[in-house]
């Protein structure tokens, strides 16, 4: 948001290929708080089951916010952690009746649009 509105470069610690999953907020809470309800024992992992790199997230990020070009400045001597960080979903897929899962397109639209709301567009010459 910041290269979309005042041209800062995009700062990617590593090289873009390590790998993260996420997930929409509004999922995670969705179905937390359907874990709480259940007579559920033992650990569950909440998430979205799939993982991309993280150049692949900010090409999206990018697309929704219409960008076609923008600056990347790599850190390349950042701490990056792990090169994949995935989590196995499988016990709450199988315990809750209806996981909510938002796809990741919509996900980030709804998440930019606040997040432009909140922040940028009204406060866009401050």
């Amino acid at each position: 948001m910041n290269y979309k509105y005042f041209q800062i470069p995009i700062e990617i610690w590593g090289n873009g290929k390590q790998k993260r999953e996420i997930i929409f907020v509004d999922d995670f809470v969705d179905n937390l708080l359907q874990l709480v309800g259940m007579d559920q024992t033992g650990l569950v992992n909440i998430g979205s089951g799939e993982e991309h790199e993280i150049l692949y997230y900010l090409d999206q990020v990018a697309k929704i916010c219409g960008l076609d070009n923008y600056d990347i400045k790599f850190k390349l001597d950042a701490y990056i952690g792990v090169l994949s960080k995935k989590l196995s979903v499988d016990k709450i897929m199988n315990t809750i009746p209806n996981v909510k899962k938002t796809s990741l397109e919509k996900g980030l639209r709804l998440t930019i649009e606040d997040i432009e709301s909140r922040y940028y567009k009204n406060n866009i010459h401050s």
